[in-house]
């Protein structure tokens, strides 16, 4: 569920439009239970004169039961004392368990079309059901962050990792962590890692010490000072021919001849543990107004 601030309930403790009730057990003291109800006559004049059930919640692992039915029987009888006309409420078309609660409490469904604010939990009815399973790892990441903030995805060619993010009028087709927006140039850095070295570099940017691989008396050197060194090619992607944690001639042989079947060009670096981060390169034009000599 969405966490509620609670400043938003204490500045409306006073409040006739919005009614919460608490459901605690008289044994732990435990809160297991919540409902909120809105009068729609005091929050916007309704000419129906109705209410409506905000949110439900129950504690599932509560040793009591129908902790849910009470809540929204106590509510029910609340508005009905104040004069309310009605009472309604909304739930998710697949939520059976709630659509049961409510019907069994004589609740009827009406053929109202509602738009409601698109939220985490709504979000699905926006973007369609998941379709991540069928791209890789790294356009699943993309997309499944998409889902969250309501991007519709739509895989276009699974196999090749082509997608579409569309949100209201515009789209934007992608492959992985690669978009129509990105040019040749941003995509050539990110390819050649000796590239992306010497960028972060010049950018002044902490990088591991590397060395090329077809110099073998400083591989071995760097191997020995380091403790442990990483083999990667120079060219490629989503880590394919990249060996890790080598501290032994023998694997720092058996890394490079696996680099080498992805790549003739190999990279040694010193192996730094820490967190995984990602560089996005990008090529924008340097604005009109800005000139590199004019800085002081």
């Amino acid at each position: 569920m969405v966490k509620l601030d609670p400043d938003f309930l204490w500045n409306r403790r006073d409040s006739r439009i919005v009614t919460v009730f608490v459901a605690e057990d008289n044994e732990s003291g435990e809160i297991i239970g919540t409902v909120t109800g809105v009068d729609h006559s005091r929050a916007f004049d309704d000419p129906e004169n109705g209410s409506s059930l905000w949110c439900l919640a129950a504690d599932p692992s509560a040793r009591l039961a129908k902790i849910g039915e009470a809540l929204t029987r106590h509510l029910a009888a609340h508005f009905q004392a104040r004069g309310c006309a009605f009472m309604d409420l909304s739930v998710l078309h697949d939520n059976g368990d709630a659509i049961a609660l409510y019907e069994r409490l004589g609740f009827s469904r009406v053929p109202f079309f509602a738009v409601k604010r698109k939220n985490p939990i709504n979000e699905t009815l926006f973007t369609g059901p998941p379709q991540e399973d069928a791209l890789n790892p790294y356009a699943g990441i993309i997309t499944a962050e998409a889902r969250r903030r309501g991007i519709s995805v739509e895989v276009l060619d699974a196999e090749g990792g082509f997608f579409r993010l569309a949100h209201g009028g515009r789209s934007i087709v992608c492959r992985e962590s690669l978009s129509e927006l990105t040019s040749a140039v941003a995509m050539s850095r990110c390819d050649d890692k000796a590239v992306s070295r010497r960028l972060m570099e010049r950018a002044g940017l902490p990088v591991a010490k590397a060395i090329d691989a077809n110099d073998r008396e400083g591989a071995l050197e760097l191997l020995k000072s380091a403790g442990q060194v990483v083999v990667k090619p120079v060219r490629g992607e989503q880590g394919r021919g990249v060996t890790v944690g080598i501290s032994t001639e023998s694997a720092l042989d058996a890394a490079i001849a696996s680099a080498r079947s992805h790549c003739p060009d190999v990279l040694i670096e010193t192996c730094a543990r820490g967190d995984d981060l990602r560089v996005i390169s990008t090529t924008r034009p340097v604005p009109p107004h800005f000139s590199p000599r004019s800085r002081r």
